[in-house]
C-alpha cells in the first residue's frame, strides 16, 4: 500500500475559506464604520457639553461680563452675549474628532435672556464645517448624538455668517436663516472691540 502525502488544502477549500471571510468583511466593515461615527458624534456632542458648561461657568462667575437683554424671539434676536470658544480655555478643545482644528471665533455659545431665565446655545464648529449648530443645553442632553451634528458650507452666507459688526453698537451672528444680535462679544482675551 503506498502512502499519499496529503498535506494542505485543495483549491475548494481555500475559495470556500475566502467566501466566507468575504461575506464576514461585508457584515463587519459597516457596522465597524457606524460604530467609528457614532463615537465621533458622541465627542461632538461631549466637547460641545463642555464647551456650553464652561460659557456658563465663565458667564455666571464673572460679575463683570455683560447680561443680554430680553430678545425678540422672532427672525432675530436682540440683546445677546457672544462668548466665543477663543476667550475660554481652549486646551481641552484642540482638535475635533475628525482631526481638523475647532473655529476659535466661529464657535461660541450665544447667551440669550429668554423669560427671565438665562439660555445658553453653543455653535460648535470645526474647519470643515461639521459639528453641533444652534442648540441648547436641553437638546444636547435629550438627543441622540446623531440627530445633533450637522455639516454646513462654510462659504455660504445662508448657512454662517459673523459675527460682524452691523452699526456702531451691535455684533451680528447668523447661522441657518436665524440671526442673533449681540451688544458684547467676547473673544481672545477679553470684549472684542466695534472697530474691527
Amino acid at each position: 500500500m503506498s502512502m499519499i502525502n496529503k498535506k494542505g488544502f485543495t483549491l475548494i477549500e481555500l475559495l470556500a475559506a475566502m467566501v466566507i471571510l468575504g461575506m464576514i468583511m461585508v457584515i463587519a466593515i459597516p457596522n465597524i464604520t457606524g460604530i467609528l461615527n457614532n463615537s465621533r458624534n458622541q465627542t461632538y456632542v461631549e466637547d460641545a457639553k463642555k464647551f456650553i458648561s464652561m460659557a456658563e461657568y465663565k458667564f455666571r462667575t464673572d460679575k463683570n461680563m455683560a447680561k443680554p437683554t430680553e430678545g425678540s424671539g422672532g427672525t432675530i434676536d436682540l440683546g445677546c452675549v457672544f462668548i466665543s470658544l477663543s476667550y475660554l480655555d481652549k486646551s481641552e478643545f484642540k482638535d475635533a474628532p475628525n482631526g481638523s482644528p475647532y473655529l476659535l471665533d466661529k464657535s461660541l455659545v450665544i447667551v440669550r435672556l429668554v423669560n427671565n431665565t438665562y439660555e445658553y446655545r453653543v455653535i460648535l464648529l470645526d474647519s470643515d464645517g461639521k459639528g453641533v449648530i444652534n442648540k441648547t443645553k436641553e437638546e444636547l442632553y435629550n438627543s441622540k448624538s446623531n440627530d445633533l451634528i450637522t455639516k454646513i458650507d462654510l462659504n455660504n452666507t445662508n448657512e454662517l455668517e459673523g459675527p460682524r459688526i452691523i452699526n456702531s453698537a451691535n455684533w451680528l451672528f447668523k447661522i441657518r436663516g436665524k440671526l442673533y444680535s449681540a451688544k458684547t462679544w467676547y473673544a481672545g482675551s477679553g470684549i472684542v472691540p466695534y472697530s474691527l
